[in-house]
């Protein structure tokens, strides 16, 4: 290999490392800017979870009871107490059951909608 192909080699390496480096300059959508933070698991502060302490009234005459310890929420829903983990802004998961609870609005929620999770 004589000294051309050498150098001819050597350049192209280095503008292919080069492109492989540089920033992406392309402008996203809304979309593809949000898809990071929706993935990101959700979490409470300790003063959210205490501002989500209350007694919601549901649509079928039941009571749900939310308390707290730091950061995590308790339900507790026909005598049975759960661990809440957060999946979305205002949505989380009974630990155990399953059962979806979406708030409408966190921390500072009147209403909330319970669905059975799947078993």
């Amino acid at each position: 290999m004589n000294i051309r192909h050498f150098a001819f080699f050597a350049a192209a390496a280095t503008l292919s490392l080069a492109a492989g480096a540089a920033p992406n300059l392309q402008p996203q959508d809304d979309a593809q800017q949000a898809a990071p933070r929706e993935n990101r698991l959700f979490r409470l502060s300790p003063e959210e979870a205490q501002r989500m302490r209350s007694t919601y009234a549901l649509d079928d005459g039941r009571q749900l009871v939310v308390t707290n310890e730091r950061s995590r929420l308790y339900a507790q829903l026909d005598g049975k107490s759960e661990e809440l983990v957060p999946v979305a802004r205002h949505t989380f998961v009974a630990r155990d059951s399953h059962t979806r609870f979406t708030f409408n609005e966190v921390p500072f929620a009147d209403e909330v909608v319970v669905e059975p999770g799947a078993r």
